[in-house]
């Protein structure tokens, strides 16, 4: 309510303002200065909206967490480190510009790759979001899709394997790759018939962590299953070193 409505409101008498008045109340309007302009564009409740954040972000529907899970800071430097050959554009970032209008990527898979793109140590923290991000939408996410999702969870903590927390977490990881192998098997021979199964990280890093540990039969039968369901690796050889340390513990 304007200050004149208020007052007449109040019962106050309020005097119109006279013709001389009305002349002087126009003749002292004067341009804007530097600084009222300056004021007007930067004050948060006049400033215009922010355009629409495009790129990978904006397709997978990331905006909100992008803007909340890191700072301006960590924004920035997460798209000066992000460059992958297939996305380079004349300008701007492929996280948050240009129009994808499809993409047989996925969200999860997307968070996987980006993830991967940050292990120097310090840039763990920012690893770390964008892996937890990838979990929290992959309980939706297929089978192929959370099996690349694991194998990067599981490099990332075995970076740091000399910490007792990040060892347990690799183990962790490794098993809950492996309780979806058979089903991520299924998917990749699906989606390509023609091809051998690659290696599995849940299976070859498991059994790596159990011959270091000096536990050769649980090495040896995380091999012996991970042959049989037929992922890449050499498997035969691993068998046969874990058999002969465990003949001579």
């Amino acid at each position: 309510m304007g200050i004149l409505n208020w007052l007449s409101g109040q019962g106050a008498s309020v005097p119109s303002p006279t013709h001389d008045q009305s002349r002087a109340t126009q003749n002292i309007k004067q341009p804007a200065s530097e600084a009222d302009r300056a004021w007007g564009e930067n004050h948060p409740c006049l400033a215009k909206e922010s355009e629409p954040i495009q790129g990978e972000i904006g397709y997978f529907k990331l905006a909100d967490w992008w803007m909340t899970a890191f700072s301006d800071s960590e924004r920035k430097h997460i798209e000066s480190i992000f460059h992958p050959i297939s996305t380079i554009q004349a300008s701007g970032s492929p996280l948050t510009s240009g129009v994808i209008q499809s993409t047989t990527e996925t969200a999860v898979g997307f968070l996987s790759a980006l993830a991967g793109w940050f292990q120097q140590p310090e840039d763990r923290t920012i690893a770390q979001r964008i892996l937890n991000k990838a979990m929290e939408l992959s309980k939706d996410s297929s089978a192929l899709d959370n099996h690349y999702l694991y194998q990067t969870i599981i490099q990332f903590n075995y970076r740091n394997r000399e910490s007792e927390e990040c060892l347990k977490a690799t183990v962790d990881a490794c098993l809950k790759m492996i309780s979806f192998a058979p089903e991520a098997a299924r998917a990749y021979k699906s989606e390509f018939p023609v091809e051998q199964l690659p290696g599995h990280k849940g299976y070859e890093q498991l059994a790596i962590i159990y011959e270091k540990q000096g536990r050769f039969q649980d090495a040896i039968a995380v091999s012996e299953q991970a042959a049989n369901q037929h992922w890449g690796g050499d498997w035969a050889k691993r068998i046969e070193r874990c058999g002969k340390k465990l003949m001579k513990a």
